[in-house]
């Protein structure tokens, strides 16, 4: 087995070939149990996203894996990020696998996100969250993720390892994602979902 590491400072961008055997690594922003670091505070704007249903695809660019374009605004930029979600695994996938790639509309820069990244074991559903705080990017040498010129932040939902091609290893069963951005984003936000190759909501159970 394989075991991948990244530093605090280190801004991923994620490729497929990144991920070619399960890995024990955190992603930089992870749920870490009993989390009272000095990153909670809230100056700027918070966003919800609600990720209930969302499917856990395969490895990053895959055409299962479920895409959502948020608008910030041209300009403005995501500089934390929090959560509360619920997880499932299926079969041998680890719930530490479920990932969110948080990255500007073209998929370059930005981070990844794995609210399990304490359970390296299926399972589930099991709940994470960041404790009610925001966690500043720039506490952990990860740049802002700045929006172009389209105003959209791309989320690509995957699998850090694929256990089983062209399927969902696991579900976000419930919750929210909270951006925080720089700015206030336009009003009303908006938010698109999108399913990449006509494969999107999971549901609220295994298919």
């Amino acid at each position: 087995m394989k075991n991948l590491s990244y530093s605090a400072a280190t801004m991923l961008v994620i490729a497929g070939s990144a991920f070619a055997a399960k890995s024990t690594e955190s992603s930089v922003l992870n749920a870490t149990p009993g989390f009272t670091g000095s990153s909670g505070e809230r100056t700027g704007f918070i966003t919800p996203f609600d990720v209930t249903g969302i499917g856990s695809g395969d490895l990053p660019g895959a055409p299962i894996n479920v895409v959502a374009f948020v608008n910030i605004g041209a300009g403005n930029a995501v500089n934390g990020m929090g959560w509360d979600v619920v997880l499932t695994a299926f079969g041998a996938s680890w719930r530490s696998e479920i990932r969110v790639l948080v990255t500007d509309s073209t998929g370059l820069g930005g981070f990844n996100l794995a609210p399990g990244s304490a359970n390296q074991t299926p399972g589930g559903p099991t709940a994470y969250s960041s404790n009610g705080q925001i966690l500043k990017l720039a506490n952990y040498a990860i740049p802002d993720v700045v929006a172009l010129g389209d105003g959209l932040i791309r989320l690509e939902f995957f699998e850090s390892y694929d256990d089983v091609a062209g399927a969902f290893d696991g579900v976000w069963n419930s919750g929210l994602l909270f951006l925080q951005t720089v700015r206030e984003v336009p009003a009303p936000a908006s938010v698109g979902l999108l399913g990449l190759a006509g494969v999107g909501l999971l549901g609220r159970k295994r298919r």
